[in-house]
């Protein structure tokens, strides 16, 4: 698919979503999320707290898995030709009213007890036997044919938890998701804290030590992912964005001066450093100086922090708004893999960072970027030390050289 459209595609989809889940029976979803209990256990909270359902709604999650992953268990629930499970309509990917309507929140919580501990706490005791008595399909009418039905695309539904058992990392990321796909569900059955309440009633009754931290603490971690996510930091979207540069059409073999493109890399880029300008607030272009990055970046934040972030301004001979000008700050840099090249200024430009890894084949191409905005990077340890002065842990998940 091409990438503009999707990208197209998934703004009005989640614009979408946003705008009927905007409320829950009249409380704002931003109030909401703060009454909703957080799960004591970490690792039961990871798998089952209803919020994640809300996030891996809104992030693109549901048309990553249809689009680009069809042949995972999860694409091919979503992409099921008859759409029993999840429906498409216009832009918008929704659980079917095939079953939704009889699906309670209460059965949600049971399932996904269940669920968790046969395939994430391995707990023999319990048995695929006893999903069948709960099924998350409910086909309507009371005939023996419906009845079938329920339990055999119910059992569709609980084989692809079978195929995800965890043997690999990949396995263990699509058995997680599998979960998120059950929570996406019940956030569209959720339409007040009652219906919460409900979830973790079922939850309780298939793991009965489930504990609860209370509805008014905010204090923890999790709740601080939320907290952060919602306010004060405003995360860019990804956008069309100019290259200000002359490139031949590869559909008309024409020369084509100052066209856009969609600035994915870029954008992720450009909020990172905006998440740490925050933090550091005006002192953040001296932070910069002293680290002796850049000069286009230490322009960039000179000219762009906290002003003219909705006007079009000279920035290096082009008149630029603030996602146009990023782009030039990370466009055209040494080593760095770029998808397309143009002519600017009688040289050869380059730009529209490639995902994977730099030219060498040494690193991740977007450390790759940093190290030219900043010097001597060469991992997200050492990038993240440069600004020790925010206490920043990380945790690596991938090991680029085994």
């Amino acid at each position: 698919m091409n990438s503009i459209n999707y990208y197209k595609k998934y703004i009005k989809y989640k614009n979408k979503y946003l705008e009927i889940k905007n409320q829950i029976g009249g409380i704002p979803l931003r109030d909401i999320i703060f009454e909703i209990p957080e799960i004591e256990d970490p690792e039961i909270n990871l798998y089952l707290n209803p919020l994640y359902g809300f996030v891996y709604y809104s992030n693109g999650f549901i048309f990553n898995y249809k689009y680009f992953y069809p042949e995972t268990p999860i694409g091919k629930i979503l992409n099921e030709k008859e759409e029993r499970f999840f429906r498409q309509v216009g832009n918008l990917i929704k659980p079917s009213d095939h079953f939704l309507p009889k699906l309670s929140c209460k059965r949600i919580g049971i399932i996904a007890g269940l669920l968790y501990l046969i395939y994430i706490k391995n707990i023999k005791e319990c048995t695929k036997e006893q999903l069948v008595e709960y099924p998350i399909y409910i086909a309507s009418g009371e005939s023996q044919q419906s009845q079938r039905r329920s339990k055999a695309l119910s059992k569709q539904f609980y084989d692809s938890f079978e195929v995800s058992r965890v043997k690999t990392e990949e396995d263990k990321e699509i058995l997680t998701d599998l979960f998120r796909l059950l929570l996406v569900i019940l956030w569209w059955k959720i339409e007040n804290l009652e219906d919460v309440r409900e979830y973790f009633e079922g939850v309780k009754h298939s793991i009965p030590s489930l504990k609860l931290i209370g509805d008014t603490d905010v204090s923890t971690e999790f709740k601080r992912l939320f907290i952060q996510t919602l306010s004060p930091i405003e995360l860019i979207e990804m956008a069309q964005v100019k290259h200000f540069c002359t490139v031949v059409s590869l559909i008309s073999g024409l020369r084509i001066t100052d066209k856009t493109y969609p600035n994915c890399g870029e954008n992720v880029l450009n909020n990172l450093f905006n998440i740490l300008a925050y933090y550091y607030k005006s002192d953040f272009v001296k932070k910069l100086e002293d680290l002796c990055a850049n000069p286009k970046i230490i322009d960039f934040y000179t000219k762009f922090y906290e002003k003219n972030i909705t006007k079009e301004i000279d920035f290096y001979g082009k008149k630029s708004n603030f996602n146009d000008a990023w782009s030039h700050v990370v466009s055209n840099l040494d080593g760095v893999n770029y998808n397309r090249k143009g002519i600017r200024d009688d040289e050869e430009y380059n730009f529209e960072i490639r995902s994977g890894l730099n030219k060498a084949k040494n690193n991740l191409n977007i450390l790759q970027v940093i190290s030219q905005l900043i010097p001597d990077v060469n991992s997200w340890e050492n990038f993240f030390s440069k600004f020790n002065e925010l206490k920043v842990v990380i945790k690596i998940n991938i090991d680029l050289h085994p």
